[in-house]
């Protein structure tokens, strides 16, 4: 476990930014987490193969008012099935700046966002005030949406910066392009920080923790090993090598370039894992397919079904890593095209 309390459990004070510490409180009994927004959200991640334990683990996890706490009332839980389309892509065009707004006027602005908030105020969106645009303002906006959109994707796709600490000579950067704090020496990390947004959601300092059997570890292949982007309409394939480099599991994600999701297909399968019942080859290894049609001759359960039109990215996942991926013994293969 590499969260503080090792997983038994702790009871968390979360506080906004200029939010005060209750008096009497027993700091025994909670931990006091400074909250950089005015918006907080939790993510749990139910590592355990029974869907029952999840289920149990996830009915033991309360969100309650402080004020509430001798008596707090149960959290709500929505059941997702497959039915349901649930994505988190981010905003586009005006649709962005309108969000951007909300999240201004609701929000504590560090001392280092004045420059950004001035530059947005001579464009209209001013903290406090309404939304009011020239036809001028709007237009800009709305190029700005398009030409900050596809920055952020040559940024995140094909970096400028270079992110390969393991494993170099292979197409499998590594996700954590960030510090913790976000700093560079005497820079604040602007690209990085850019590129790992667009890209992702969240992260926390169990991320960054390099010790065998603790955490996880995450890869990202945006092009195949003779350094192409991945396609939607191509065929290609993975060999992951027996003894996989995770004490837990491990699994291969496809994402949507342009939504950062996963990807929808027909087949309503974005992810493959050793918990997935993945067919071996004759030495233990796994070889996976990522196409639009079946290829012949492979199995479903070894095959991810890509959109025609639609690039793709990948996550590998490793949940408990081992010495082997650290010290790169684990001999780590490209994503290929299939000919």
């Amino acid at each position: 476990m590499s969260g503080p309390d090792q997983g038994n459990g702790a009871k968390l004070l979360v506080l906004a930014p200029q939010m005060a510490i209750p008096d009497g409180l027993d700091t025994k009994e909670y931990t006091v987490i400074r909250n950089g927004s005015n918006i907080a959200f939790f993510g749990i991640r139910a590592l355990m193969p029974d869907p029952a334990e999840a289920d149990q683990l996830l009915s033991s996890f309360r969100i309650f008012p402080y004020a509430e706490r001798a008596n707090p009332t149960l959290n709500p839980i929505i059941d997702v099935d497959e039915s349901t389309e649930w994505g988190q892509w981010q905003p586009h065009g005006m649709v962005y700046w309108k969000a951007l707004k909300k999240i201004m006027d609701r929000e504590v602005f560090e001392d280092r966002d004045r420059f950004f908030l001035s530059m947005l105020a001579s464009l209209g969106l001013e903290k406090g005030q309404p939304l009011q645009l020239t036809a001028t303002q709007a237009e800009i906006l709305k190029e700005a949406a398009v030409i900050g959109e596809a920055m952020l994707k040559s940024i995140t796709f094909d970096k400028p910066f270079s992110n390969n600490d393991l494993y170099k000579g292979t197409n499998w950067d590594q996700l954590m392009v960030v510090t913790v704090d976000d700093r560079d020496g005497d820079m604040d990390q602007l690209y990085r920080r850019a590129a790992f947004t667009w890209e992702a959601v969240s992260r926390g300092k169990a991320y960054y923790i390099e010790k065998a059997g603790i955490g996880q570890q995450y890869r990202t292949a945006y092009k195949d090993g003779n350094g192409n982007f991945l396609e939607g309409d191509k065929h290609y394939k993975l060999t992951m090598p027996p003894n996989a480099p995770a004490e837990v599991f491990w699994s291969i994600v496809v994402y949507d370039v342009n939504s950062r999701t996963l990807i929808l297909n027909d087949e309503g399968r974005a992810a493959l894992s050793s918990r997935t019942g993945l067919i071996e080859n004759d030495d233990g290894s796994v070889t996976m397919h990522f196409s639009p049609e079946l290829p012949d001759g492979v199995k479903k359960a070894n095959w991810i079904q890509t959109n025609p039109k639609e690039s793709w990215f990948s996550y590998l996942r490793f949940y408990g890593p081992t010495q082997a991926y650290f010290d790169q013994t684990y001999p780590l293969q490209d994503i290929m095209p299939v000919n």
